[in-house]
């Protein structure tokens, strides 16, 4: 487990992590396993026990294996490591499995990517006091053969729906009573209405890495649809948006 020394760790921060060894070592499709969500606001989370599949590395409390620091380690750079693991040549396709709500919340100012500050955001996610059995959960949803069509099934399902719609159903204390989606036209720049754009209205992290968004999973990013809603936002790529 590697832990940053402005980290602050969640009651049951160890016993997350020694769930999820097993599915770190017996599924080739993970390469790492991560404390933190990027865009773990009160307002778009809910499920303590939820753990997702994301195709953005996290880090900030985060855990590997001797295979993969085989791998990576006769390599290592001496910097920006982060986004080092987040390069097509590193991940190889595979994920990082993450909670719904952060394990860890950060108290530093500065880190190894430098210039690249979120104040605004880190001070806003949410550290998890509710302490989950992890012994007891079934992670058989976490397959990506299980986990893909789940997603998939879910955001065809999902109700089209426009930023300022969602907006309005998910302030001043009000919830979704259903799952929406807001398509997306490019990461940045380009055809509108653009991922960074509509992440700016919502407040959450808007930046891509490697042409992956933020949190993201086969190009979508789900938040929660208001403080503990169990419907979701979908943000998701247009039909002929590439992210390759």
């Amino acid at each position: 487990i590697i832990l940053e020394d402005d980290l602050e760790i969640a009651p049951d921060f160890f016993d997350y992590f020694h769930a999820m060894a097993p599915i770190l070592d017996n599924d080739d499709t993970v390469m790492a396993i991560s404390a933190w969500n990027d865009n773990g606001f009160d307002q778009y989370t809910a499920d303590p026990s939820a753990v997702v599949r994301s195709d953005f590395f996290p880090g900030l409390g985060w855990m590997l294996n001797k295979r993969l620091w085989d791998e990576w380690g006769p390599k290592w750079p001496k910097g920006y490591w982060d986004d080092w693991l987040r390069e097509p040549a590193q991940r190889k396709n595979r994920v990082t499995l993450r909670p719904e709500i952060s394990r860890t919340f950060t108290f530093g100012k500065k880190g190894v990517s430098h210039a690249q500050f979120y104040d605004k955001f880190l001070g806003r996610i949410v550290l998890n006091h509710e302490i989950v059995d992890w012994s007891k959960e079934d992670f058989s949803y976490l397959k990506k053969e299980e986990y893909d069509k789940h997603l998939q099934d879910a955001v065809k399902q999902a109700s089209i729906s426009t930023i300022m719609e969602v907006i309005r159903s998910t302030t001043a204390g009000n919830t979704l009573d259903h799952d929406v989606k807001i398509f997306y036209k490019s990461l940045d720049r380009g055809p509108q209405p653009s991922y960074r754009s509509i992440a700016a209205k919502l407040g959450i992290m808007g930046d891509s890495k490697a042409r992956v968004p933020r949190t993201g999973y086969l190009g979508i990013v789900a938040l929660r649809g208001g403080h503990g809603s169990k419907h979701r936002i979908f943000i998701a790529p247009s039909a002929d948006v590439s992210l390759t």
